[in-house]
């Protein structure tokens, strides 16, 4: 009588080539997943700084944009603080302060950030100026 089936063996080696696959394709899928919380956590706070030159426009007065720490950054009209944000995945190594004008018009052009699992990235300043919805 034939018996039907996979011998142990058999069945311990496939098990390690699959071990062995998901060791080495796991962290690139990791690397994947945060780099789009990244990314997410980018287009809001882009959204943030459009929405603090909008506020500048409508109410007439100068926001100032001030880095709190590396990831926190504060809005203000004067010494009040009108608004925060809070990057998690993000991060501004040189934290440098700028303004929107009473026009909408953003003292710098652009701010780099630091991403948490490794890059770079360019976040251009519109304020007033941008295309985009700011709310």
């Amino acid at each position: 009588m034939k018996v039907r089936g996979f011998s142990l063996i058999e069945l311990l080696v496939s098990l390690t080539i699959i071990t062995s696959l998901l060791a080495l394709v796991g962290p690139l899928g990791y690397r994947s997943v945060e780099r789009a919380k990244a990314q997410t956590e980018l287009v809001s706070f882009q959204r943030w700084l459009d929405r603090q030159g909008h506020d500048a426009f409508i109410r007439g007065n100068k926001i100032d944009i001030d880095w709190v720490s590396e990831r926190t950054v504060i809005a203000s009209v004067g010494k009040r603080e009108i608004g925060s944000k809070t990057l998690e995945n993000l991060k501004n190594l040189k934290q440098d302060p700028f303004s929107f004008s009473v026009s909408g018009i953003p003292s710098r052009r652009s701010i780099d950030l630091q991403y948490d699992v490794g890059g770079t990235v360019k976040l251009t300043v519109t304020g007033a100026l941008s295309t985009r919805s700011a709310y």
